[in-house]
C-alpha cells in the first residue's frame, strides 16, 4: 500500500484528490495525514506565490506538484487538468524507485497485480465496480440539465466561500470570479455544499463587472468535467450499451487529447459500447472518462438499442477526411 499526504492549502483540492484516490486506487493506494506518507501530492495553485516550496522542502519523501502553470525544470510536475492516470502513473514510478529489492516500499507492500508494464507506458489498473457519480448533485450536472431544457431564462448564482459562479440560462453563458485554473475548487463540491439562488437580471449587472471569466455553458461543462471524472462516468452511462456520437465536439475550445479526437472520429460513423471503444482502442475507460462525461452532459451522445458491428481504425475511413468533412457540413450549413 502507498500512503499519499494532501499537501494541499485548500481543503475543497485536498477532498477532491481523496475521493479520487479512494475510488480509483482502491487497494493500492490511501491518503494518511501524517508525515508516514511515502508520497505527496501538492496543488501549489492553492498556495500564495512561492510558499507551496517551504512546504515541499520540508518533507523527506518526494512530492509531486499539481499545476496549471509551467514550473520550468521541476521533474515531478502534473499540469491541469489532471488526467489521473497520469497522476497514478507518476506515483507509481516513485513508488518503484522507493523499494528494496524484496518489493517493499517503506514497509508497505503494493497490492499484487495492479501495476502493470507495457512498452509504451506504466498504467495502473483500477477495477472498482460501480465506480461512478451521480451528474445533479454538482454544478457540471446543473449546466447539463440547462443545455438539454433549453427553453430556461433562470439566472442563478452559486457561491462558496469567496468564489462564485453565475450562470445564465436564456443566454447560456457563464461567469466567474475565479480564473479557470481554480475551477477544480467548484467542480467537485457537491451542490449541497454551495449556497444557490436564483436571481433577476437587474441584479446580475453588477456583479458580471467583477466577473474574471465568461464562456458559454457547453465549454464550462468541458472545463469542469476533467475533475469531476476522477471519480468515474456519470451513473446513468452503461459501459455496456451502445451509443453513437451525434454531435460532433468543438475540439479547438475543449481541452482533449489524440485519443480523443481519433475515439470522436472513429465513434461518429459507428455505433459501440463504451467498454467496446476502449478494448478497440487500447485504452482504460478512466483514460476516456472525462471525454464521454463531457460529450454525454452536453447531450452529444445518441444511445442505440442495437450495436453495429465497426471496423478497426485502420480498416475505416482516415479520421482526417471524417474530421475536415465535418468542417465542411458546418461551413456550408
Amino acid at each position: 500500500m502507498i500512503n499519499i499526504q494532501l499537501l494541499n492549502e485548500n481543503p475543497g483540492s485536498s477532498r477532491a484528490y481523496k475521493i479520487a484516490i479512494d475510488n480509483r486506487a482502491a487497494g493500492t493506494c490511501r491518503v494518511v495525514e501524517d508525515d508516514s506518507a511515502d508520497i505527496g501530492i501538492l496543488d501549489i495553485d492553492s498556495y500564495r506565490g512561492d510558499d507551496w516550496k517551504a512546504v515541499r522542502d520540508r518533507k523527506h519523501f518526494p512530492v509531486i506538484l499539481i499545476s496549471g502553470r509551467e514550473l520550468g525544470d521541476e521533474k515531478l510536475l502534473i499540469r491541469k487538468p489532471v488526467k489521473f492516470s497520469e497522476l497514478l502513473c507518476l506515483v507509481s514510478q516513485q513508488a518503484d524507485k522507493g523499494m528494496d529489492e524484496t518489493g517493499t516500499f517503506k514497509a508497505a507492500s503494493l497490492a499484487a497485480g495492479q501495476i502493470k508494464d507495457e512498452s509504451r507506458k506504466k498504467v495502473i489498473r483500477f477495477t472498482r465496480k460501480n465506480q461512478h457519480f451521480i451528474a445533479k448533485n454538482y454544478i457540471v450536472g446543473y449546466l447539463s440539465k440547462l443545455i438539454k431544457s433549453q427553453n430556461t431564462k433562470e439566472i442563478s448564482l452559486f457561491q462558496w466561500k469567496n468564489m462564485w459562479l453565475l450562470v445564465d440560462g436564456a443566454s447560456m453563458t457563464v461567469w466567474s470570479n475565479i480564473n479557470r485554473a481554480l475551477l477544480n475548487h467548484l467542480s467537485v463540491m457537491p451542490l449541497k455544499e454551495i449556497s444557490h439562488k436564483n436571481l433577476s437580471w437587474t441584479e446580475t449587472a453588477p456583479i458580471i463587472a467583477t466577473a474574471k471569466l465568461s464562456d458559454s455553458i457547453e465549454n464550462m461543462i468541458w472545463s469542469m468535467t476533467p475533475y469531476i471524472s476522477g471519480q468515474g462516468l456519470p451513473h446513468d452511462l452503461d459501459i455496456n450499451e451502445s451509443f453513437s456520437l451525434q454531435t460532433w465536439p468543438n475540439f479547438t475550445q475543449y481541452p482533449s487529447s489524440s485519443e480523443h479526437l481519433a475515439v470522436a472520429s472513429h465513434w461518429y460513423d459507428n455505433a459501440s459500447s463504451i467498454s467496446d471503444m476502449a478494448s478497440l482502442f487500447n485504452l482504460e475507460i478512466s483514460e476516456l472518462a472525462s471525454f464521454i462525461t463531457s460529450c454525454h452532459l452536453c447531450g452529444f451522445l445518441a444511445s442505440n438499442e442495437v450495436s453495429t458491428n465497426f471496423s478497426t481504425p485502420e480498416q475505416s475511413t482516415s479520421g482526417m477526411s471524417r474530421i475536415f468533412g465535418m468542417m465542411l457540413k458546418k461551413l456550408s450549413a
